[in-house]
C-alpha cells in the first residue's frame, strides 16, 4: 500500500471530485481514478459515489477517511520530529481552513507574519469546516481556521481572529430585496440555496434559525453547494 494512494483519496474528498483532485495533485484524472480503484480493490469496497454534487464518501469511504488522516498525520509528525533531530528548523506551517477564513482572512494575516518571519512557509488547504477540524484533530495540520466550532467548542484551544456577518442575498429585482429588513420566517416560502452539511456557514445559519424556534428543515432547499462563491454565482 503506497501512501500516495491515501493522499489521492483524501484529495478527492477535499476537492469534491476526481478532476479537481487531479489538478491539485498535478497528475492526470486517469491516475487519480487508478489510485482510488486500487484502494477499492484492496479493501474490496466502493469508496466514493459520484453524484450531481461531486464525489461523496460511501460508508466504507468514511471509515477509510479516519484511518487515512491518522496515518498521514503520523507520517508528517515523524518527518517533523526527524527534521528537529537532524538539527533543521521546521519552517512549514500547515493550515486547514474553511472557505471564508481561507480566502478572505488568512492571506493578509500570513502576509503580515512573513514580514517578521520571511523564512516561514505556509501551506493552506481550503475545505469545509468539518474536514478542517478533522485534519487538526488527526495532526494532519498545525492549525485550523474556521468560521464555526458548533458542536465541538470544548475540543480545541481557540483564538478569535475576526468577526463575519451573515447576510441574506437574493437575485436582482427580487421582492425581498426591496425590503429594509426581512424576518426569518419570510424566507421559508422561497427557494433556498444552502451550503454543504459540514460547512460552518450552514451550522451558524441553523443555529440562528433554531434560536428563532424555526426548524432548519423548513427551509425550501433546492440546491447545496460547496463554497460561498458558488452560492453567490448560483443566486
Amino acid at each position: 500500500m503506497r501512501l500516495d494512494y491515501l493522499k489521492t483519496f483524501l484529495t478527492v474528498l477535499e476537492t469534491g471530485g476526481f478532476l479537481a483532485a487531479a489538478k491539485k495533485l498535478g497528475v492526470s484524472q486517469a491516475t487519480v481514478t487508478n489510485h482510488v480503484a486500487i484502494l477499492e480493490n484492496f479493501f474490496e469496497a466502493k469508496l466514493f459515489d459520484r453524484t450531481f454534487k461531486g464525489a461523496e464518501l460511501t460508508e466504507a469511504g468514511k471509515i477509510l477517511k479516519v484511518s487515512a488522516e491518522k496515518i498521514l498525520g503520523e507520517i508528517e509528525k515523524a518527518k517533523s520530529q526527524i527534521s528537529i533531530l537532524k538539527g533543521r528548523t521546521v519552517e512549514l506551517v500547515r493550515i486547514a481552513a474553511s472557505t471564508i477564513p481561507g480566502e478572505h482572512l488568512l492571506p493578509s494575516i500570513i502576509a503580515e507574519f512573513k514580514k517578521e518571519h520571511p523564512m516561514a512557509k505556509f501551506e493552506v488547504r481550503i475545505m469545509d469546516t468539518g474536514n478542517a477540524l478533522s485534519c487538526l484533530k488527526n495532526d494532519m495540520v498545525d492549525f485550523a481556521a474556521v468560521g464555526s466550532l458548533i458542536g465541538c467548542e470544548n475540543d480545541f484551544e481557540k483564538l478569535e481572529l475576526g468577526e463575519e456577518e451573515l447576510v441574506l442575498i437574493v437575485p436582482k429585482n427580487h421582492e425581498l430585496g426591496k425590503k429594509q429588513t426581512v424576518k426569518l420566517n419570510e424566507i421559508l416560502k422561497y427557494p433556498y440555496i444552502n451550503r454543504e452539511e459540514a460547512s460552518g456557514t450552514r451550522k451558524e445559519t441553523e443555529r440562528i434559525l433554531l434560536e428563532a424556534k424555526i426548524p432548519p428543515q423548513k427551509l425550501n432547499v433546492v440546491l447545496e453547494l460547496g463554497s460561498t462563491q458558488a452560492v453567490i454565482t448560483a443566486v
